[in-house]
């Protein structure tokens, strides 16, 4: 993306900011969406959940934008992206019964 600044590039990719793909994480009720989820996991805490890549590379054409968009957020981002913290926190204690501590 020409001309924007890191952070502005970063808004404009964070898959965490668009509202159907935070439907499809929190909800989780399809294949893809679960596959998502899983992923999110993985960026968000890799020695807790690990991710099985092929579902990742089956996803459809939707699903797979936002996987690559995710992982374009965290590679930009990292740690500092508070909207993928704060959602996979969510998600993990609606899913778990527990959040999980940070950090790979």
């Amino acid at each position: 993306m020409r001309g924007l600044s890191k952070p502005q590039e970063a808004n404009a990719m964070n898959p965490y900011l668009k509202p159907v793909r935070c439907q499809w994480l929190r909800e989780g009720h399809h294949g893809g969406a679960r596959a998502l989820q899983d992923l999110a996991f993985n960026l968000y805490n890799g020695r807790a959940w690990a991710v099985d890549t092929r579902r990742i590379c089956r996803l459809s054409e939707e699903h797979s934008d936002a996987a690559l968009s995710m992982c374009m957020d965290d590679r930009i981002q990292g740690e500092q992206s508070e909207a993928s913290t704060a959602l996979c926190r969510e998600i993990a204690t609606e899913r778990l019964g527990q959040p999980q501590a940070d950090g790979d």
